[in-house]
């Protein structure tokens, strides 16, 4: 998965890149060619695009690598799924305080997915996924959106009451937002999609007991196979 690195901090309710690579440090690669072919605008364009993201998946990889070394817990290391929207600007993602408004700057950069399972990371990581959900579907029936303050609100209550209240929290505020006409589908819709995201969670819920022992195999030197179960829940927690 490509994602931008971040990590926990030790309240748990913020995220903090301090593991950031300089970004001030600069490197000059010079490409030749075998032939002198004129490329074509699309294939300069492909190139650069490829290049650029073999370069951000290393830079990842190193600055995890770091954290590791530095003591940063594996389950506190996370990846979010829509990398670019960063656009290297990790200063911006010092410190944020999920219980403000600045909740929808991690909303608006994708889901959070940790190296090792986290119960907090996996509930925001739901709560995300169904909030993304809602949103298309009110936007298709009714031109409406959860607004940033509803999203805010709702991982409040998720914090306060558990996952299923957030997640009729969700369910209500859909439903406010449109009138009788476009009323019936957008409730149909929207408690259906919940209802596969709550299936997922719960999902996650059972598997989270063979979480410890998959980690215990991994880390062993013998090369301890899993079982088909475990490589079940492996593949289902690390899925985009």
């Amino acid at each position: 998965m490509l994602g931008s690195f971040l990590h926990t901090g030790a309240k748990g309710n913020s995220l903090l890149s301090q593991h950031a690579p300089d970004n001030n440090q600069r490197i000059r690669i010079r490409f030749l060619r075998d032939s002198e072919e004129r490329l074509n605008p699309w294939e300069i364009t492909n190139f650069v695009s490829r290049v650029s993201t073999y370069m951000y998946k290393i830079e990842i990889l190193n600055t995890i690598a770091l954290a590791i070394n530095q003591g940063i817990e594996k389950k506190n290391i996370f990846v979010l799924d829509k990398a670019y929207k960063l656009n290297g600007k990790y200063k911006d993602f010092s410190e944020i305080n999920l219980n403000t408004l600045a909740i929808n700057s991690v909303y608006a950069i994708g889901k959070p997915v940790s190296m090792e399972p986290n119960q907090d990371l996996a509930e925001i990581k739901f709560l995300f996924e169904s909030l993304h959900k809602v949103n298309k579907i009110l936007y298709r029936f009714a031109k409406k959106r959860i607004i940033k303050e509803d999203r805010l609100e709702a991982y409040i209550v998720l914090k306060q009451k558990g996952f299923l209240f957030a997640l009729n929290f969700i369910i209500d505020k859909a439903k406010d937002k449109v009138g009788d006409e476009e009323g019936l589908n957008v409730s149909k819709n929207v408690e259906n999609e919940c209802s596969k995201v709550l299936k997922k969670y719960q999902e996650y819920l059972t598997d989270r007991e063979h979480f410890d022992d998959i980690e215990a195999k991994l880390e062993k030197s013998n090369d301890e196979e899993l079982t088909e179960s475990e490589k079940r829940v492996e593949k289902n927690y690390y899925k985009k």
